[in-house]
């Protein structure tokens, strides 16, 4: 049964049983429209056979951010802020800082008239994430079942401090609930009842992560403290306190439970031939969300008197005291409802083996009071195999879906594949080195109904616009325009799948090794058109969307495993690698005055900006050089001018660097266990692309903000051979603060994602006829070290480049699983 991807957070880890990840067209066929850009399957734990077993699991670990800005305190930032101001004006006299400033800061004597607080440090603290679980599964011949009790409570990262009424702090807790039931009315007929629950209480501060985030990056070190002796918090227009947004300004409370079930029915119709039978599924999804929000407001306090630091006057105040407010609410749900029905036929004659399915699909959502979205189907698959070593399979989809107008509302998606066991050969028959060979290849279509948040394309939109006055007396008549024009022939975007894969097991199995081969065309893609001229009058945000973009996706996948026991002990070996490669086949893109300005022939998310060639040196090479952006000094960034017209502007950004999707992903598991010791670790990591470094997390200065540790390595004269940073300015430089090669970073990894610890203790016995089966206690982490090109403060998983987000986690976790 299909779900959004936002439900797998909803999933407790003890009870899902595997993950399988399917990719190639043939695979993806029986999911329709959502199979395009592939498929996750998470299969869920079921009952076996047998007396109940119980598991109860619990753990706690403590959360740290991974790396935070590197920001520096308030004696660095004062010297390098009468560094910048020099640079600036250099025939000025009258520095921002003194030299009595500068040696209080560096002494930190007076703090409340010379403060150095490390906000960062101030506003975070280590979180706690606590998770305990329940299960208890088994059955009878007839019956078998699982059922799952989890409970998660998570705290944030703030300092915050509590209210009289409430904790503005963030906190997080969910209770989720499974059970899955199979039941066997007799050997033909089978019926399974899967029903899934959770309810989430989480609690925000009224301002987002964001922006609390971006006041901690931007206020400096040294623009007041945290609360006066008087007590109010301290703040000015400019410069805003994160502890007053965080503490004085109310909470948000939301409300969400979900609620799934499913519904299974299998019956065998061997009475009409064997082999066949039919099954069918229903399911249902309810999302329902309620959101609270109560405010309130302080007055905040700045230091503008020359007395008594305790003296009220000698403050001026913003802001009101304001109660807390009564709850305001929003209220929201989604329903889900998913229907098939499948035709089954699975049979043997001698040596061939012979299955197919034919299954018809609906799908209903509704968002809200929205109008349903609505999708059906119908899928078929043949397969066929020789003596397991020669297989064909034929898949077919007739999708449906009503974001189209009709007459293009159905797309036809076939997908055809093929495998060979070449190892079951007369001629590679019991050879000692290769156990397995197994070439395999498919080819198909899928498609893709998304429309980038829009429905029904082919309708026009209206909107209102200014309007005139009218009649006697006159009365105000809202005018209507054209809005979006329609375009009744949008139709679904397809891409061409083709795969071809090896597979080999070496020296009876000891090494696993795969390799796949892909590639991918899409065309159709729903683009609005660059190349049509402003001069018709319709405003490019007006313009119909059409189906004719076009790009293309190609590389390879490779993983290989190694398990082995000696004696008593067991390890494993797994590592898997990736490489894609993409680019833009068309795009419709307006004309450009330059080739080198185009995205059509490019990846997906180049990065394009100007090619800074070092720091310019002295007046003489500025002077030889093309003309820039403002007053240069020596110091700044220097660029080439790629057209050659003395000039660097807007047509001299050209493609840099690589993208922002990585080409390329690995992993390395490793793992041991010796008697009931068990040891494992995961790396992981990407590479093949950039990011690129802005606002706080790249500039000096900004809007006279803070400055960072990378900056310590400005240009000087006397660093000139040295400098890793160009010469520093006050607030923004229109030459040196802008997308360039000199911000762009590569930012491959690789980072030690999981470590664990356990120990198990079996057959413990608490009783003469009681006991317990095992007791596994551990601990592991989780983005413990990472390896990197950038350092400093950019985690490279986070994957944007201003400084501005939540920040990654480090985690260790300490747990233990008793199992009855």
């Amino acid at each position: 049964v299909q779900k959004d991807y936002a439900s797998i957070n909803l999933l407790d880890v003890n009870e899902i049983e595997n993950i399988t990840i399917l990719k190639d067209a043939s695979a993806t066929a029986l999911y329709g429209v959502k199979g395009a850009n592939g498929v996750i399957i998470i299969t869920t734990r079921r009952g076996k056979e047998g007396p109940a077993a119980i598991q109860v699991t619990t753990q706690t670990a403590i959360q740290t951010p991974t790396r935070l800005p590197q920001i520096l305190g308030s004696y660095d930032y004062a010297l390098l802020s009468n560094e910048a101001y020099r640079n600036d004006n250099p025939q000025g006299t009258l520095l921002p800082y003194s030299e009595i400033a500068l040696e209080a800061y560096r002494t930190g004597i007076n703090p409340l008239k010379y403060p150095d607080v490390n906000w960062m440090e101030e506003a975070l603290k280590p979180s706690l994430l606590t998770q305990s679980n329940f299960n208890i599964s088994g059955g009878s011949p007839r019956t078998r079942y699982f059922v799952n009790i989890g409970y998660t409570d998570q705290d944030g990262i703030y300092r915050a401090e509590k209210q009289p009424k409430y904790d503005p702090n963030v906190s997080f807790k969910r209770y989720n609930f499974r059970s899955n039931v199979d039941v066997d009315f007799d050997d033909d007929f089978t019926m399974s009842l899967n029903l899934f629950g959770a309810i989430e209480n989480s609690r925000y501060p009224r301002s987002t992560a964001a922006e609390l985030f971006d006041m901690l990056q931007k206020v400096t070190p040294n623009a007041f403290p945290i609360r006066y002796p008087t007590g109010y918090y301290a703040q000015t227009p400019a410069l805003l306190n994160p502890f007053y947004w965080l503490n004085t300004q109310g909470y948000s409370e939301n409300f969400n439970s979900s609620l799934s079930g499913m519904l299974s029915v299998t019956r065998k119709l061997n009475f009409i031939t064997e082999g066949l039978s039919i099954k069918g599924n229903y399911s249902f999804d309810g999302y329902f969300r309620n959101r609270f929000t109560r405010t309130r407001s302080e007055r905040a306090a700045y230091y503008s008197g020359t007395g008594d630091y305790a003296d009220p006057a000698n403050y001026t105040y913003t802001g009101e005291d304001l109660p807390l407010s009564a709850p305001s609410s929003s209220f929201g749900q989604n329903r889900d409802i998913w229907m098939d029905v499948s035709l089954n036929y699975v049979r043997s004659l001698g040596n061939h083996n012979i299955t197919g399915m034919l299954l018809a699909n609906r799908t209903q959502k509704v968002l809200g009071g929205q109008i349903p979205f609505v999708s059906q189907g119908l899928v078929s698959r043949i397969t066929y195999d020789y003596r397991s070593k020669y297989f064909a399979e034929f898949n077919a989809g007739y999708n449906g879906t009503d974001n189209f107008a009709k007459g293009n509302r159905y797309g036809f998606f076939p997908a055809i594949s093929a495998a060979w066991v070449v190892s079951d050969e007369e001629f590679l028959r019991d050879n000692p080195v290769l156990s397995l060979l197994k070439i395999r290849g498919s080819f198909g279509l899928t498609g893709n109904d998304q429309l980038n948040g829009r429905r029904w394309l082919f309708i026009s939109e209206f909107n209102d616009l200014s309007g005139y006055n009218f009649g006697d007396p006159l009365t105000w008549m809202s005018g209507v325009g054209e809005g979006a024009i329609a375009n009744p022939s949008v139709t679904w975007e397809v891409a061409h799948k083709t795969n071809i894969g090896v597979e080999m097991k070496l020296w009876t199995d000891l090494i696993d090794l795969n390799i796949d081969l892909f590639h991918e065309k899409r065309n159709d893609i729903l683009i609005t058109r660059g190349s049509v001229p402003s001069i018709i009058g319709i405003p490019g945000g007006n313009l119909a969307p059409v189906n004719f973009g076009a790009t293309e996706n190609k590389g390879f996948e490779i993983e290989l495993n190694h398990r082995k026991r000696i004696g008593q002990v067991n390890y494993f070996i797994r590592g898997n690698a990736s490489f894609a490669r993409n680019k833009i086949i068309f795009m419709d893109e307006e004309p450009k005055p330059y080739p080198y300005l185009s995205l059509t022939g490019r990846p997906l998310g180049q990065f394009f900006g100007l090619t800074a060639n070092g720091f310019f040196n002295s007046m003489e090479e500025i002077q030889q050089s093309a003309q820039q952006f403002g007053q240069i000094i020596p110091g700044d960034l220097r660029y080439i001018d790629l057209n050659g017209d003395q000039f660097i502007d807007p047509n001299d950004a050209g493609p840099i660097g690589k993208s922002d999707v990585p080409e390329m992903f690995y992993g390395l598991a490793l793992g041991i266990n010796w008697k009931n010791l068990d040891i494992s670790c995961l790396f992981q990591g990407a590479s093949g692309f950039n990011v690129m470094l802005s606002d706080q997390a790249a500039y000096e200065f900004v809007e006279g903000r803070n400055v960072l540790k990378h900056h310590l390595g400005r240009w000087t004269p006397e660093t000139a051979a040295t400098a890793t940073y160009p010469v520093l300015h006050y607030g923004f430089n229109n030459n040196n603060h802008r997308p360039s090669s000199f911000f762009l970073k590569d930012a491959s990894y690789i980072r030690l994602k999981n470590a664990e610890v356990g120990y198990t203790f079996r057959n413990i016995k608490l009783t003469k006829n009681k006991g317990l089966s095992a007791v596994r206690l551990y601990t592991n982490g989780m983005n413990l070290i990472t390896w990197d090109r950038i350092g400093g403060s950019y985690d490279p998983e986070t994957r944007s480049g201003s400084g501005n987000n939540y920040p990654q986690q480090r985690v260790y976790n300490f747990g233990a699983s008793v199992t009855f």
